[in-house]
């Protein structure tokens, strides 16, 4: 005797009126039977399959299944990589925004010491001119008193010399009066 497999699938949820509760509303259901069994439906969608394709078919199910436990596993660890991921990046946006704003406030602080720096050497500057417009007066005031300082001891040597000769021919004149005058 031939033993036939019969797989009963509910396709659409709506169910005949005639349908039994117990039998129908079963999401996967098969019943084995001989030849010359009757069988009476009572769902919208019967499929009879032989033997070797519901062996077929319930293997293709159970390694689906397997599968699928294999599958969701993999998803699971896929969904905890791409939390882990999601977390890393979300980390390393919060360290860019921290050492962007520190970068951000080393430049604002190197713009302000620059412009400090800057007001200074300009200071600097405008004190280094006038120290040198000053160094010039001073180095053409130095070279006036040098020359009227020569001057000055050009006429005081002149005026020596005249006091050294007039004294001498002062001294030559009493010399000689009273040396006329002593003989």
């Amino acid at each position: 005797m031939k033993y036939f497999s019969l797989i009963f699938l509910i396709v659409s949820m709506h169910q005949l009126q005639a349908q039994s509760e117990d039998f129908c509303n079963e999401a996967l259901w098969y019943q084995k039977l001989q030849h010359g069994d009757t069988l009476s439906v009572r769902c919208d969608t019967v499929y009879l399959l032989n033997r070797f394709t519901f062996n077929y078919y319930q293997k293709l199910l159970k390694t689906y299944r397997s599968q699928d436990q294999r599958i969701k596993a993999l998803t699971s660890v896929y969904d905890d990589m791409s939390m882990l991921y999601e977390k890393r990046v979300a980390d390393q946006d919060k360290e860019y925004q921290q050492l962007l704003a520190n970068f951000n406030q080393l430049v604002s602080g190197s713009n302000t010491f620059i412009q400090q720096s800057n007001q200074n050497l300009a200071s600097i500057k405008t004190s280094l001119q006038h120290a040198e417009a000053n160094i010039q007066t001073t180095q053409t005031s130095l070279a006036t008193v040098e020359s009227s300082l020569k001057q000055e001891i050009k006429i005081s040597r002149k005026q020596k010399f005249k006091n050294i000769v007039g004294g001498f021919a002062a001294g030559a004149i009493v010399a000689a009066l009273v040396f006329a005058a002593s003989n």
